[in-house]
């Protein structure tokens, strides 16, 4: 009898505890593995909706690789290491771009390579899939308003 009015006073003070530790508790990893795989999906649903043909995507993938490595080339080494851990820690990437305290001269090179990215992306689709692209990103847009 004294044992079970003892868990009576116990259980509501354990179940406090646990929901406290839950609520606090950080993070898990996984979040930032969830965040890391809604680009590579949006990259597969825009493939798919482009209609890439593999000539295109191995283009796509090494002007995007080229990107990574010239962005990565302007940032000095603190920023890079600030920029590595924040995309680790699931962080949205122009949260992750404004964080950097980029210098003005590092802002206008960034621009340069963007600009220059993005010219070279489209180069690679048709006409037809520049259209699509077009319409995508038109309706991307009425979604976030």
């Amino acid at each position: 009898m004294r044992l079970n009015i003892r868990l009576t006073k116990l259980f509501p003070l354990l179940t406090g505890a646990l929901l406290l530790s839950v609520a606090v508790a950080p993070p898990m990893p996984v979040q930032a593995q969830e965040s890391q795989a809604a680009p590579m999906e949006r990259h597969q649903q825009l493939t798919e909706d482009l209609n890439l043909t593999p000539e295109q995507q191995a283009q796509i993938k090494q002007i995007k690789q080229d990107t990574r490595n010239q962005t990565q080339a302007v940032l000095t080494p603190e920023q890079q290491a600030q920029f590595k851990a924040a995309r680790e820690n699931g962080e949205k990437p122009r949260q992750v771009w404004s964080n950097l305290n980029l210098t003005p001269d590092q802002k206008a090179h960034m621009r340069e390579i963007r600009q220059s990215s993005r010219q070279k992306f489209k180069a690679v689709l048709t006409s037809e899939q520049l259209e699509k692209l077009h319409q995508i990103r038109q309706s991307h847009q009425a979604n976030k308003n």
